[in-house]
């Protein structure tokens, strides 16, 4: 999920992960947090990339509200000015805090950091589920 009030980012951050992963994830890209908002009633999110300031919500509350449905790795855009301001966020509410301006590089290498962590837990998972069953049996 990308939110943000600037249409700009919205469209660069979409584009560029689009260009890399194309089909095989599903990216919800928009400006209006009553549309992520819906969103996330409908479906699990695994990654969101979202802007601390933004004029109808803010983006700590907008965390908040979607906690339960994330997978767990929630990763927020702020400038650096900000920071100061958010001391702590990171260990409070396990994100990560990305400065704009935000390079490509950086940006699809935080993907592919996820994107790798989950598939290793879902891995696990399912290595632990077959050793589960297969005591069962014997």
């Amino acid at each position: 999920m990308i939110l943000d009030e600037d249409p700009v980012v919205v469209d660069c951050f979409y584009s560029m992960v689009e260009a890399k992963y194309g089909s095989q994830v599903d990216i919800y890209a928009t400006t209006s947090p009553e549309i992520a908002l819906g969103v996330t009633d409908s479906y699990l999110i695994d990654l969101a990339f979202l802007n601390i300031r933004m004029p109808n919500i803010d983006g700590y509350d907008f965390m908040r509200m979607i906690n339960g449905r994330l997978r767990g790795v929630k990763f927020v855009t702020a400038v650096r000015n900000e920071i100061s301001d958010i001391a702590g966020l990171e260990e409070r509410e396990k994100c990560t805090i990305i400065d704009k301006p935000i390079k490509a590089k950086k940006l699809l290498d935080e993907v592919d950091t996820a994107l790798t962590d989950w598939m290793l837990q879902d891995i696990i998972t399912a290595l632990r589920q077959t050793r589960a069953y297969c005591g069962s049996i014997g």
